[in-house]
């Protein structure tokens, strides 16, 4: 499955069947064999692995999937204690969507309640026309299990974890390695340092975003697709960068065979982020596959023939079925801190209306509405919620889970509040849970991340504010230069921000004085001068089309800037003044298109200058400053040829190893992006818009 290839841990089905059937649950393996013994369900097995094509599979996998439901549900099929949460039925998500184009988009097959499942066949039964896009969207928050159905040839994969050797699980045991397995890491980057021969969870040291079709902006996991050799002297771009997020950067054509899982995994976690981890499974011609994916990664079953030695044709998948039908809602990955309005029972909701989540005993809060996901199936898994407290007040809800090394977000804040003032957002809460390690996971592959990849739950409470961009003209220029600013005090304060963004960078409304406010600092890196390079410093993080050229240079470890988060708000301030002009300006724009495209970005971010002497960048209420733009843009762009130049020169040299004069002409492009420069560069910015209002042309 070519899409779950990054941060894939391969583990055996006996894991998978132990941690769905209890030892509470018993079933009859007389009724079992009985079950698989019956002709009609043979026939449905052998035409599935007889199929040819993929819309050959969806009926015998659908009555196949029928009957092995109904046995579950059955009491007399059990020897004692006999219970489940939902009553489940599989259907085919195929005729879901309205357009064939879309038909990668909806899960091949998926699990759902009983409930969901007979709206859906009214639903497939409507005329086309009217088939609204409501009904539609129902597999994706209510798909409790997706299948993804495909005809593939390839011999069944049988990688096992754990295989042999040794390594300290979390609880203090030694679980085996073999050094000559690795999990499937195909797009990550490693760190500089390595723990043991093997890791499960292979360091990664960047982190791209996506942008949707729609122009918003969405953040992908940490450790983002990059793929890193050796540290060398190359520079190029990697045309080979894909971000988890549909929509998104580079999008990579889906053929018949292709894995689909992983976007399934995708959409599925990303609805209403709800869940603490996913589950789906691959059904192939002879074999299936079971997959599990939390904020650590993916842990996939090896491929599991339906004919196997002394065993019933389908018995292995049956086994999986029933566990899943007979299962609780946390088993799903619901998240216990979720509670439907007024003590109702537990119902897999398609919205948050009137439910509530528990930060801490003394902490509830109303969800009023979702405000924005992060697209990914593992990472921090970012969830932000309108909310209202215990007293009636609105209210932001950040739900997130950082590598647990990492300090929460609350202290960073408090940290920059100390050198910005209310330049950061106002905290009314906050508490963390438990380890991502300590979860289901433990039961399917204990010990399989190591300490420093380990992730925690982090929950913060804080003040709703209201997006920049949705101001313009002076307002907009004049926050956006406080923000700027701020940059700068927070580094002369021993902090970085590193993730830049038009969706980071606010503002506050008091009275009618408007104040420019920063937020999302759980990716930010807090030190004191003279700046050490720490391993932290290392990772690329940013947002697609806002990030730093430099951080898209491959073969080397690139320190985070303030130059890179200044660039950044350059790049900002240009989006967002195309933007402004007509939503879906910017992404539409054939100069700035090419900004979302990890393979274009950088190339296309070093013509800035030259696009802006051109008519096809209009910059809205902000082309009065077209000509002081461009040319900061100009000099940054020199400052990069210097780059290039001393790279030539110095094949051999690591940035992070610079020292005296040659470390401070690199931070500051050699004089051509010195950041207490350009920062006053960016105050002049305002000063022009004003003289250019009141007719004072600008030089």
């Amino acid at each position: 499955m070519k899409d779950l290839e990054q941060n894939t841990t391969r583990i055996g089905l006996e894991p998978f069947e132990n941690w769905l059937l209890p030892p509470e649950i018993q079933i009859n393996p007389e009724n079992l064999k009985a079950l698989l013994a019956q002709e009609e369900l043979i026939g449905h097995f052998k035409a599935l692995s007889s199929s040819e094509r993929e819309s050959a599979m969806y009926e015998p996998m659908e009555k196949i999937a029928k009957q092995i439901l109904d046995f579950a549900y059955e009491p007399s099929n059990f020897n004692g204690n006999h219970s489940y949460t939902f009553r489940l039925k599989y259907i085919n998500g195929y005729n879901r969507v309205v357009g064939r184009s879309d038909t990668k988009r909806k899960p091949d097959g998926m699990l759902v309640t009983e409930e969901i499942a007979d709206r859906f066949m009214e639903w497939t039964k409507l005329p086309q026309g009217e088939r609204t896009k409501q009904e539609g969207d129902y597999s994706w928050p209510q798909s409790l299990l997706p299948f993804e159905i495909k005809p593939e040839k390839a011999q069944p994969e049988k990688f096992l974890w754990p295989p042999t050797g040794s390594m300290q699980s979390a609880g203090g045991s030694s679980i085996s390695l073999d050094t000559s397995l690795s999990s499937s890491f195909s797009q990550s980057q490693t760190s500089s340092s390595s723990v043991g021969a093997f890791s499960p969870l292979q360091r990664s040291a960047s982190r791209l975003p996506a942008v949707s079709r729609s122009g918003s902006v969405s953040q992908s996991q940490e450790g983002a697709p990059f793929q890193e050799a050796t540290p060398t002297r190359k520079r190029k771009t990697p045309a080979s960068v894909e971000t988890t997020s549909q929509g998104s950067a580079k999008k990579r054509k889906a053929k018949e065979g292709d894995g689909q899982l992983g976007s399934y995994l995708v959409e599925t976690r990303t609805a209403l982020g709800n869940r603490e981890h996913v589950v789906g499974i691959a059904i192939n011609r002879k074999f299936f596959t079971v997959v599990f994916a939390d904020a650590c990664g993916i842990l996939q079953s090896c491929d599991v023939p339906y004919e196997e030695e002394g065993k019933s044709i389908g018995e292995a998948l049956a086994k999986i079925l029933i566990g899943f039908a007979l299962s609780p809602a946390e088993k799903f990955g619901f998240d216990g801190r979720f509670a439907p309005p007024n003590g109702t029972p537990f119902t897999v909701p398609s919205d948050f209306k009137d439910w509530t989540y528990k930060i801490d005993d003394n902490t509830i809060v109303t969800i009023v509405t979702k405000l924005y996901t992060q697209r990914c199936v593992f990472g921090r898994c970012t969830a932000v919620y309108r909310v209202r407290d215990s007293h009636g007040q609105l209210r932001v809800l950040k739900i997130s889970r950082p590598y647990a090394s990492r300090p929460h977000e609350h202290v960073l804040l408090n940290e920059a509040r100390e050198a910005v003032g209310d330049g950061v957002p106002v905290v009314y809460g906050h508490d963390a849970g438990d380890l991502v390690s300590t979860g289901h996971r433990r039961y399917l592959a204990p010990g399989s991340v190591f300490p420093d990849q380990d992730r925690r739950l982090h929950m913060i409470l804080m003040e709703e504010l209201l997006s920049l961009k949705s101001l313009e003209g002076a307002q907009y220029l004049g926050a956006w230069v406080e923000i700027a600013q701020d940059l700068e005090k927070l580094y002369k304060h021993g902090i970085l921000h590193r993730d830049i963004s038009s969706g980071n960078l606010m503002y506050r409304m008091t009275g009618t004085v408007i104040r420019g406010v920063l937020i999302d600092f759980d990716l930010a890196t807090s030190f004191r001068k003279p700046v050490p390079y720490f391993p932290n410093c290392l990772h690329r993080t940013g947002t697609m089309p806002f990030l730093s050229r430099e951080l898209f240079e491959t073969g080397s470890y690139i320190p985070h800037l303030l130059r890179h988060d200044l660039e950044s708000a350059l790049y900002v301030l240009v989006w967002d003044a195309v933007e402004n002009i007509a939503s879906g300006t910017a992404i539409r724009n054939k100069h700035l298109s090419g900004w979302l495209e990890a393979d274009r970005s950088a190339e296309q971010k070093s013509q800035l200058g030259s696009h802006l002497r051109g008519p096809h960048l209009p910059l809205g209420m902000m082309a009065p400053l077209r000509v002081p733009i461009a040319e900061i843009a100009i000099d940054l762009s020199s400052g990069y040829n210097q780059l290039e130049i001393w790279c030539l020169k110095n094949p051999h040299k690591l940035r992070p190893a610079l020292e005296s004069d040659e470390k401070k002409d690199w931070e500051g492009l050699w004089g051509k992006f010195v950041p207490e420069v350009v920062v006053q560069k960016f105050r002049d910015l305002e000063r022009a818009f004003s003289q250019a209002q009141e007719g004072i042309p600008t030089t």
